[in-house]
């Protein structure tokens, strides 16, 4: 559905390095859509033709082996651009995203907006400055995924959701991204008996407890990388 709304751009940040003039033309070609939860937006190896800007809920990026292994997880909030990966370059997506939640996205196709982005230096940097964030994510997970001890990969991943979702309310650390057990389990590449094994350690001991698919946090210390 072409868009009939007025946006405030200033929210997505590779948006507002656009002058006026720019964003009026990318206003022809800027379309607006909502999936319902688990919709697929895209899938691994389908045409690149559209970047998204999330504008409500959460949406997951996955790339999963022949096997059913996870290979690659991401996840994207409102008011975040996606996909970065293969700007400029890659005719296909590398991994599939599905809606997490209910969401509501803004896209424009690939081609206009690769076409307006190549000449404006402050966007370049932008990609370059969030690819080297979601690098410095992956690497943080290979990191975790690589430790034999369950335990410790289950932990880890927490701290890595707190370190890139959570934030602080009186007191207590919640990690702002729809989560369950069966979630923590794909992302932690272990099984959901374990992952719930050790979940309710943590809830006996006080540190955390998982509460309308939001993880809280009472002790951040424990997390502590």
């Amino acid at each position: 559905m072409k868009v009939k709304e007025t946006i405030d751009y200033s929210q997505f940040e590779f948006l507002s390095y656009f002058t006026r003039a720019e964003l009026f033309d990318l206003e022809n070609f800027l379309f607006l859509r909502t999936y319902k939860k688990n919709q697929l937006l895209f899938m691994e190896g389908d045409p690149r033709e559209r970047i998204y800007f999330l504008k409500e809920g959460f949406v997951k990026l996955e790339k999963v082996s022949s096997e059913g292994t996870m290979l690659y997880v991401d996840y994207v909030r409102a008011y975040n651009m996606f996909p970065y990966g293969g700007f400029f370059k890659d005719n296909f997506y590398h991994f599939s995203a599905s809606a997490l939640t209910d969401i509501v996205v803004y896209y424009i196709p690939t081609r206009i907006l690769e076409e307006k982005a190549m000449y404006n230096t402050k966007q370049i940097f932008a990609i370059i400055h969030h690819l080297s964030k979601i690098l410095e994510y992956h690497e943080n997970r290979l990191q975790t995924l690589t430790t034999s001890n369950v335990r410790d990969r289950v932990e880890q991943s927490l701290a890595c959701l707190i370190k890139d979702f959570g934030y602080k309310d009186n007191g207590r650390w919640i990690i702002d991204l729809p989560m369950t057990l069966t979630e923590l389990s794909k992302l932690t590449g272990a099984s959901r008996e374990t992952v719930s094994h050790i979940y309710n350690d943590l809830k006996k001991s006080g540190i955390l407890i998982l509460e309308d698919r939001r993880f809280i946090i009472y002790d951040r210390d424990y997390f502590a990388m």
